[in-house]
């Protein structure tokens, strides 16, 4: 039987193999079937803790459709859109109240993460689940973001709501929509955002669109919150309003189930570019390691990525941490046998 000397050193050489071929195995000197880039990113277990829940990721999506089912039940909605409609013309709802829910969202989600990553107790708290832990944004980098982000609001958002109202404000008739309609017109929706944000996002990442309309938004390869809208007018137009728009424009949707799915819309883009992979919250490994390697992981749900083949870098990488993960239980579960046996 080893000794507990001979178990630490073989564990030691083991990994020491690994790190000279690059792999990093710790098995025994062992070597690996990867063979890609060394990276940084997403090393800490925790950050992938969210990403291997079967159901733990979609918990905020759950959590906000049947929120919206129940409250369409509810004699309170009947009433409270009876008043909005006998105060308030359909333009003014669609117009006010969507820029109000939108940007009310947006923004709290925002400063909620913004205070994660610069109040020290908060920090260190959430740090654990830091993506990528060597990069700790700054209130100078937030400076900067907020001045693209409130252009955007203003140039960008505030236009379209208005042109949308009028040509096609979003329906406030009573009774509210059944869950069929509510689900149909956020899954509907969900599939338009999924197909038409990875074919403009893809097409800005070419050589002809890269350089004048998407590198600012990979200023940051490791993003922030408030980040998500952090872009040049021509991208923020065709990659984040356009596709959800578009849907909503052929359904006639009611505002009702507009703004559930605008609020998952916010939800995503500001957990995602947060820099965070909190358990039961979206996934953010996805998008942030678009962001750390610039050339995969298009979409924003990952169905398309998979279709097309343009997410095998990053499923490569993350099978490798696990490999390692278990690699490094068994060489612990090795000592700890051979500590309680000598």
């Amino acid at each position: 039987m080893a000794t507990i000397t001979e178990v630490r050193e073989r564990t030691a050489n083991g990994n020491r193999g690994g790190e000279a071929t690059g792999n990093g195995n710790g098995k025994d000197g062992e070597a690996s079937t990867y063979s890609g880039k060394e990276h940084k990113w997403a090393r800490p277990a925790a950050t992938r803790e969210n990403s291997a829940m079967l159901v733990g990721a979609y918990t905020p999506y759950i959590v906000l459709l049947a929120f919206t089912l129940v409250f369409h039940e509810t004699p309170f909605a009947e009433r409270f859109y009876t008043h909005l409609n006998a105060h308030y013309t359909c333009f003014q709802i669609s117009f006010y109240g969507s820029l109000i829910v939108t940007t009310g969202v947006y923004w709290l989600l925002g400063f909620i993460f913004m205070a994660f990553d610069l109040v020290d107790p908060l920090h260190n708290w959430i740090k654990r689940w830091k993506v990528q832990p060597d990069v700790r944004p700054t209130l100078a980098m937030y400076r900067e973001v907020f001045t693209l982000v409130v252009r955007n609001l203003v140039c960008v958002n505030v236009p379209v709501a208005f042109v949308t109202s009028v040509v096609n404000p979003f329906r406030v008739d009573v009774p509210l929509p059944r869950a069929w309609e509510t689900l149909w017109t956020f899954f509907l929706t969900l599939a338009f955002e999924e197909v038409g944000f990875y074919c403009v996002h893809r097409t800005f990442h070419s050589k002809r669109f890269y350089a004048s309309v998407h590198k600012t938004h990979h200023k940051f390869t490791a993003p922030v919150a408030f980040s998500g809208t952090y872009a040049t007018v021509i991208e923020h137009f065709f990659s984040n309003l356009f596709p959800v728009m578009l849907p909503f424009y052929l359904t006639n949707a009611h505002f009702s189930c507009a703004m559930c799915f605008f609020c998952s819309l916010l939800m995503d883009t500001t957990i995602t570019h947060s820099g965070y992979n909190v358990p039961y919250l979206i996934n953010a490994l996805k998008h942030d390691w678009h962001h750390y390697a610039f050339t995969e992981n298009f979409g924003p749900i990952g169905f398309m990525d998979k279709i097309m083949g343009t997410n095998t870098r990053y499923n490569a990488w993350l099978g490798e941490l696990k490999r390692r993960d278990v690699d490094g239980w068994l060489a612990t579960g090795r000592l700890e046998l051979a500590e309680k046996t000598q």
